[in-house]
């Protein structure tokens, strides 16, 4: 049952609020499970996941959202939409060009695509 019907809300917040489902949540947007260099990106990683998530996903995780961090996400996302417009095309469909290369090879050469 979706989470938009009273009965969904309720079985969405009753799964959520168990703390196995939070530490694993926490340790996911923290990258606590990640190499430490990977770990100096968890902020800001946090901050992007948190913005594109509903509310309801965001209460559900204990994650805190205000207006101003709401603007900050609007105005990254105006300016990643204004760097993407002036890159080359090989550049702005990056990894995807290289990923797409990589299966045409495998095809070809009759290696496994995974």
């Amino acid at each position: 049952m979706p989470p938009s019907t009273p009965t969904g809300r309720s079985r969405w917040r009753r799964s959520t609020s168990t703390p196995t489902w939070r530490r694993t949540s926490c340790r996911l947007t923290t990258l606590r499970n990640f190499p430490a260099p990977f770990r100096l990106m968890a902020p800001f990683l946090v901050f992007v996941t948190t913005g594109f998530l509903p509310p309801l996903f965001r209460e559900a995780m204990g994650l805190s959202w205000t207006a101003r961090q709401q603007r900050r996400f609007d105005r990254l996302l105006r300016a990643v939409g204004r760097l993407e417009r002036v890159l080359p095309r090989p550049l702005r469909m990056f990894p995807f060009n290289l990923w797409l290369a990589d299966m045409r090879l495998r095809r070809r050469l009759g290696r496994p695509l995974v």
